[in-house]
């Protein structure tokens, strides 16, 4: 009987812990991604500026 219960536990569980996941994910790639995008736009910003400048 007791498995049943565990059972019935985890399938309530089981769509909370996995939205926790998703949105804990969804940070992780927010955090990994958007240093990678603000290098690479600063980069860009560096050149255009470089090239005003040399114009």
């Amino acid at each position: 009987m007791g498995g049943a219960i565990e059972y019935l536990y985890i399938l309530e569980e089981m769509p909370k812990r996995s939205l926790e996941n998703l949105q804990f994910q969804r940070m992780q790639t927010v955090t990994t991604i958007l240093p990678k995008i603000t290098r690479k736009f600063g980069a860009l910003l560096l050149k255009l500026n470089y090239h005003c400048l040399k114009n």
